[in-house]
């Protein structure tokens, strides 16, 4: 996994493509409870999908 680095930041920002999302969750640091982050991180890209196939005719990629 790559650290998220204030250059990395800067790269990621500079980039002027349409749409960008962002993600954000709590996620939770012991066992058992950091099981469900992973389900839940998928269902939020699920809806990230979701929202964008009802705004933009065509996935992009």
């Amino acid at each position: 996994m790559e650290l998220l680095t204030k250059e990395l930041v800067q790269e990621l920002l500079a980039k002027d493509q349409t749409p960008s999302l962002s993600l954000y969750m709590p996620t939770h640091r012991t066992h058992p409870d950091n099981l469900q982050d992973e389900i839940h991180f998928n269902t939020l890209v699920k809806q990230m999908e979701e929202s964008l196939m009802q705004k933009y005719d065509t996935p992009h990629h």
